[in-house]
């Protein structure tokens, strides 16, 4: 039997093997197999299920009807404080069909939200994972198919879909019924709007829209939410502004542009390396502003961020908008890279982007001064 108050209603079936820390709350009619490990104070309402290699760090709340983990080999691993709505499938088979029953995983950080029916696949191959961070919001109806690398803090609204291979930064908004195609990343501040059908990366910090997603600015709104001050916002508006100024570029101008940008030491400090080929800088990587999972069943370093994101030679110091954007448009260049960045606004329209970039730089111009003028006074 389990000590340390675990409680376990008469109609649950417990293995006899599986590991329940203290205080752990069965409910009616759920099943708990062999492999499974649930950490102290993890509650289970009527109807969950958990299969497979399965364990759960302290703090996890699975409501009706939720099924976790899979009788698939590999494992599935959770951190601490999560939510798993009615009915939601984390940690389930693939559905690529490529798979035949390989080792498959997937990680799964702290403090996540995973609302009705969401769905959350592990990967697709034994050297690959699908990969969560903390925070996260997953509303009702969301899938995050095999291999996905979602970092922590992003929103994701009601039938939100990724598909395979798809990688999300920090702090993204993804509006409802957004759809993303295998193997694109959406940068770290990105805001979708509702709809969009996404066929290409999404640089960090800015807006995308419509059907074959186009971008329409910075997320200006974003960043201020998320804590960067005006002048960081101001300077992502100018680098936006200076990037696409003139008539339309190829992906290989614009990265060319963005590196020159980043090279002039106007748009915040940036650290790069040689990476051979027709990309003569390479970002360098680190752990996304602490954000790691807590539980000691974690991997080290497991959540790095992805490509877009890139610090500073500033050290701990939170890098600027403007230095994450331009530094995506610079990894679009690499070779190795399939989907190419979403295309600008249509050619139509661009002269008249243009004029609004600068309007609203404006706008912001003169509350940097305002603000500054008020703590002058004071």
């Amino acid at each position: 039997g389990w000590t340390g108050g675990v409680s376990i209603h008469p109609t649950a079936l417990v293995h006899p093997d599986a590991v329940l820390g203290q205080n752990v709350e069965v409910g009616p009619f759920c099943t708990v197999g062999p492999e499974v490990v649930l950490g102290d104070r993890c509650k289970l309402a009527p109807g969950v299920h958990i299969f497979g290699c399965t364990r759960l760090g302290e703090d996890n709340s699975m409501l009706a009807g939720a099924i976790l983990g899979s009788e698939e080999p590999g494992s599935t691993i959770i951190g601490s404080g999560n939510t798993f709505g009615h009915h939601s499938c984390v940690g389930v088979k693939c559905q690529d069909l490529k798979y035949h029953g390989e080792e498959c995983f997937l990680i799964v950080g702290d403090g996540n939200d995973f609302r009705e029916g969401v769905q959350i696949h592990r990967s697709s191959a034994a050297n690959l994972k699908t990969k969560i961070g903390n925070r996260n919001l997953f509303m009702g109806g969301c899938h995050v198919a095999h291999d996905c690398h979602i970092g922590s803090r992003n929103i994701m609204a009601n039938n939100t879909l990724l598909a395979g291979h798809v990688q999300v930064g920090d702090g993204a908004v993804l509006g409802g019924a957004v759809a993303v195609c295998p193997f694109c990343e959406i940068g770290s501040y990105v805001f979708l709007a509702g709809g969009s059908m996404v066929e290409g990366d999404v640089p960090a910090c800015m807006r995308g829209k419509g059907d074959r997603a186009s971008l329409q600015g910075v997320n200006f709104e974003g960043l201020k939410r998320n804590g960067f001050s005006v002048a960081d916002v101001s300077l992502a508006q100018k680098a936006c502004v200076e990037l696409f100024r003139g008539a339309h570029r190829s992906d290989h101008e614009l990265a060319q542009r963005a590196e020159n940008m980043l090279e002039s030491g106007a748009f915040g400090k940036w650290s790069g390396k040689s990476n051979g080929r027709e990309s003569s800088k390479q970002t360098d990587y680190s752990a996304s502003h602490g954000d790691r999972i807590s539980t000691p069943l974690s991997e080290e370093g497991m959540f790095s961020p992805p490509r877009s994101l890139m610090y500073s030679s500033d050290g701990d110091n939170l890098i600027s908008p403007a230095v994450m954007m331009l530094s995506s448009f610079i990894h679009a260049r690499n070779p190795s890279r399939t989907p190419r960045p979403c295309g600008w606004r249509t050619s139509s329209a661009f002269a008249q982007s243009n004029t609004e970039l600068e309007e609203r730089l404006r706008e912001v111009e003169a509350e940097l001064t305002e603000i500054k003028e008020g703590v002058k006074n004071s």
